[in-house]
């Protein structure tokens, strides 16, 4: 159902307020990079600090550009299971093509709690669900066998998963044999592809969707090592667009670019002057300032 690359979109801001007219362009952006779709509203989307009214606005906006070829993805992001069936529902009214339902953040729940917070926002949604694993912002992960049991619901379609250890994602592949894998590493995308992954929920793919689409195109052609070439020459921008909390370095990358103001929400703030440097030298090695 979700395969290649989908990128995990900005939320644009101005003076604090969610600046729509950019997000379409950016969203335009995307689909014209030939991208199989976005996410709105993930983490890179700083959901965290997203209001359900700014919600609205996103979801009115990404929901027009939706067509068989370009999926539109809404991020579902609450520790509070009554707040995300909430959120949720209206999500429905929009018909996008599916959710990204991040684990509960901050209150650590177990295993069979998230065995019952997935199966609870399965009941209320009428869109298939992305489960999302990443534990370094949440405090806790879904474990790959809590994953298989979630697989007997069939409204829970697919995994972003976000956890930096490979032998996971070789765990999720052996255990999850007819289940989407997306990953949510861009460094790991390419061997989570080697080993039979679906695609990627991507950050980097707001600077560089164009690499990303051919890198994954060759890759499914057969072309294995000039897929490779394209992993080795953007791995070290991707690595310093994580060296402070995402998106604050790719919203950086992006002022540099031209392609939007570099506007975080607070508590985010602008990355440090060593961080810059580095972004400035990666985006000039690929030939982007």
């Amino acid at each position: 159902m979700f395969k290649g690359v989908l990128t995990a979109q900005i939320t644009p801001f101005n003076k604090g307020k969610v600046d729509i007219e950019k997000f379409g362009q950016l969203i335009k952006r995307q689909k014209d990079a030939g991208v199989d779709g976005i996410v709105i509203g993930g983490c890179t989307g700083e959901s965290f600090t997203l209001e359900q009214d700014d919600c609205n606005l996103l979801w009115e906006e990404a929901i027009k550009y939706k067509d068989n070829n370009f999926k539109i993805i809404f991020g579902i992001a609450h520790n509070s299971t009554r707040r995300s069936i909430e959120m949720v529902k209206i999500a429905n009214k929009y018909k996008p093509d599916g959710l990204l339902v991040i684990t509960p953040f901050a209150n650590k729940p177990s295993q069979s709690g998230l065995i019952e917070y997935y199966n609870s926002i399965a009941e209320v949604s009428d869109l298939p669900i992305i489960v999302y694993n990443v534990p370094g912002r949440t405090a806790v992960s879904i474990t790959a066998e809590t994953v298989q049991k979630l697989t007997n619901n069939p409204k829970i379609v697919a995994i972003k998963e976000a956890l930096s250890d490979f032998d996971e994602f070789t765990k999720l592949k052996m255990l999850l044999k007819d289940f989407c894998l997306l990953s949510g590493e861009d460094t790991l995308t390419f061997p989570a592809l080697c080993i039979g992954w679906d695609g990627v929920i991507c950050t980097s793919s707001n600077i560089i969707p164009e690499l990303w689409v051919e890198m994954f195109k060759k890759f499914k052609s057969g072309m294995i090592e000039k897929a490779a070439q394209i992993h080795l020459k953007i791995f070290p921008l991707i690595k310093v667009l994580f060296l402070e909390g995402n998106p604050a370095p790719l919203k950086y990358a992006m002022k540099l670019l031209g392609l939007y103001n570099g506007e975080l929400r607070a508590p985010l703030v602008e990355v440090s002057e060593a961080t810059k440097k580095q972004i400035d030298v990666e985006l000039k090695n690929l030939a982007l300032l």
